[in-house]
């Protein structure tokens, strides 16, 4: 299910940056929405297992703190690729090796 959700995220990235037009650009990042909420209730439930109930609570706090500051790193990496290249084909490939590296770790901890 993980990979799954990795694939669809991956296809929409792409689909997103290559939009034609606005209503297509918002359609494909409400796709991209539809992949990813899956993936964070997943995560959140391998959390739990991984820590237990006890520290289920700490762990979901955990994630969101890495989560966000990981989304503040990756948009400012964006930023700056996009600033240094002038194109958006580096962004594109930065942003399927994030979601590929992302799905490299959960699948390594899930061991179902």
């Amino acid at each position: 299910m993980l990979l799954g959700c990795g694939v669809g995220v991956i296809s929409t990235i792409w689909l997103l940056f290559h939009a034609q037009s606005q209503a297509a650009a918002a359609l494909y990042a409400a796709l991209l929405g539809l992949c990813q909420l899956p993936c964070y209730a997943l995560l959140l439930t391998l959390a739990e297992e991984l820590v237990g109930t006890d520290q289920a609570a700490s762990a979901n706090a955990l994630l969101v703190v890495v989560g966000n500051v990981g989304s503040a790193l990756a948009m400012t990496a964006v930023a700056l690729i996009h600033s240094a290249q002038g194109s958006w084909s580096l962004v594109i490939a930065f942003l399927i090796g994030m979601a590929l590296l992302q799905m490299l770790v959960v699948t390594r901890f899930d061991n179902r």
